[in-house]
């Protein structure tokens, strides 16, 4: 029950992802700069991660514990470049959902993510041990993939099909996979930290200073000179983009360090699947449509998610 508790926060979770980057594509299009746009994102979830790590004890208490977990070891200087990765996934959502739609750009984000999940279980590198490729989690998922493939039938026949279309689902595939190894660092410095807090902090500052470094080499002057025409949106919820992520950074820690990287992951792919028709329903990018096949993934893909909640726990591994 109590995992199954876990895969249903997962689910929460995922449903935030796609929400965050309808919002963040549409910031690309007021900002017409999809790298000045995840800067913006970053920006706000910095600023609310620093109120949130100033005023509140526990935050306050765990983020003092950052230069004592990189002195013993248990967290690597280069952990805490991580947020770099977010930075990459932001700037794909914010370039890529207006062509592909937000649900084209889960799975592609998806499969990176599964293929990087998995690996990263079967060599243990998740603080929640080894989780060798078991009959219930590879049948879970299976299914998943072929929720994945159900859901690209439109967009492969559609008339948007083309360079541009697997460009993009290239872009966010990459980034998935390098996603699932940044989450499995955060899970690795939020046990070590004893709160997701300082994590998430640390994220969001590296990411937005690698978005920063990406604006200043490919030398957008005109694009940098435009960002105080941004602090009057002419949408409020424009901005809404960094919390959603500081949510999302936090929980896929915590839920990685409690049941794996691929148990998590399937919560989380099942919720995202979720949100992106949702958004694609209320806001869809234009030539967008929800099909059939698009309803019959999101089933197969809850399916796999109660799969991996109802596989139950495995014994803890001997240490020799």
């Amino acid at each position: 029950m109590k995992k199954l508790l876990l895969v249903l926060l997962a689910l929460l979770a995922g449903v935030v992802f796609p929400v965050q980057g309808r919002i963040n594509a549409a910031l690309s299009a007021e900002a017409g700069d999809p790298i000045l746009a995840a800067a913006a994102s970053f920006a706000g979830g910095l600023l609310l991660m620093i109120l949130i790590c100033a005023l509140h004890p526990g935050s306050r208490r765990a983020t003092a514990r950052v230069p004592a977990a990189l002195r013993s070891g248990q967290v690597r200087w280069w952990h805490l470049g991580a947020g770099a990765v977010g930075g990459l996934v932001v700037f794909t959502q914010a370039l890529t959902i207006g062509l592909v739609g937000a649900a084209v750009f889960i799975v592609a984000l998806i499969v990176g993510q599964l293929l990087g999940n998995i690996t990263l279980d079967a060599v243990g590198l998740s603080p929640a041990g080894r989780k060798p490729l078991t009959l219930m989690r590879g049948t879970a998922a299976a299914l998943t993939v072929v929720a994945i493939m159900l859901i690209l039938v439109p967009g492969i026949s559609g008339d948007g099909f083309g360079a541009a279309w697997i460009l993009s689902a290239g872009l966010a595939l990459l980034a998935g996979m390098l996603n699932a190894g940044q989450q499995v660092i955060n899970a690795r410095q939020s046990a070590a930290y004893v709160s997701p807090a300082p994590v998430t902090l640390i994220n969001f500052t590296a990411g937005l200073l690698a978005l920063v470094v990406a604006g200043l080499v490919r030398g957008t002057e005109s694009a940098l000179g435009s960002l105080p025409e941004l602090t009057e949106p002419t949408n409020w919820w424009y901005y809404a983009g960094g919390p959603l992520g500081c949510l999302l950074i936090a929980v896929s820690a915590v839920l990685i360090g409690r049941v794996g990287a691929l148990a998590a992951g399937i919560g989380i792919t099942a919720g995202h699947l979720l949100g992106a028709v949702a958004v694609d329903l209320v806001a869809p990018a234009e030539g967008v449509v929800v099909t059939g096949w698009t309803l019959g993934g999101i089933v197969i893909a809850l399916g796999a998610s109660c799969l991996i909640g109802l596989s139950g726990p495995r014994r803890p591994v001997r240490q020799r």
